[in-house]
């Protein structure tokens, strides 16, 4: 925790240096976890988040109501982008016969429209929730500050294929994918973006015991 408030303290800093109102982003979606992001950010760590939604369209009238919750309730300010329903549509075909994964562009989406407003925003700092691979594949131990990275986006979140591959497919145009193209590295570098997940001991978990054969 300790380094995480250090983190946190460290940003709060630049931010002030390079003027932004916001903090950070926090990547949400509206569920249980995002609250707790969000409240962990605020209330805890003290920093002022910006939060940051890709609407995937497939939403419950619950989720919705709990997105305004999060907001209306933590006070925090929210860009959401929706992408218009025949590029989904296209998209959605097109990684059913790809890859078999219905909820491509869900992931894409989340993956990717954060970093573009880091970039746009002058935002440095990242904060995700918990990093579910590290559970699956066991590339990271969930207690480590793990960082976001373009591969570990693409190799788990995009089952490793880049929205601009798809082009020309089925009828996919360039404006059909573009809350799911990542930043050049060289805006990304000018920004200086940092991505972290929240360590699995501050959301209160334990990872399982090993199971003894």
């Amino acid at each position: 925790m300790r380094a995480f408030k250090d983190l946190a303290a460290t940003y709060k800093e630049i931010a002030k240096e390079r003027k932004n109102f916001w903090d950070c982003i926090v990547p949400v979606s509206g569920g249980k976890d995002s609250h707790f992001q969000v409240h962990l950010t605020k209330n805890i760590l003290g920093l002022n988040p910006l939060l940051v939604t890709y609407n995937h369209l497939f939403n419950t009238p619950l989720g919705t109501r709990n997105l305004r919750n999060l907001v209306s309730k933590l006070l925090c300010d929210n860009i959401r982008f929706t992408s218009n329903p025949d590029a989904v549509r296209k998209i959605f075909a097109y990684m059913l016969k790809k890859c078999g994964d219905l909820t491509w562009h869900y992931h894409a989406g989340i993956l990717t429209f954060p970093l573009q407003i880091a970039v746009k925003f002058n935002i440095p700092l990242i904060i995700w929730g918990e990093n579910n691979y590290s559970h699956l594949v066991g590339t990271f131990d969930p207690d480590d500050m793990v960082e976001f990275s373009r591969k570990h986006r693409k190799d788990f979140g995009l089952r490793g294929i880049e929205a601009k591959e798809a082009v020309g497919q089925d009828g996919i145009e360039w404006s059909d994918i573009a809350p799911f193209v990542y930043p050049d590295d060289a805006d990304i570098e000018a920004v200086d973006v940092k991505g972290v997940y929240i360590p699995i001991m501050l959301l209160g978990k334990r990872r399982p015991m090993p199971r003894r054969w």
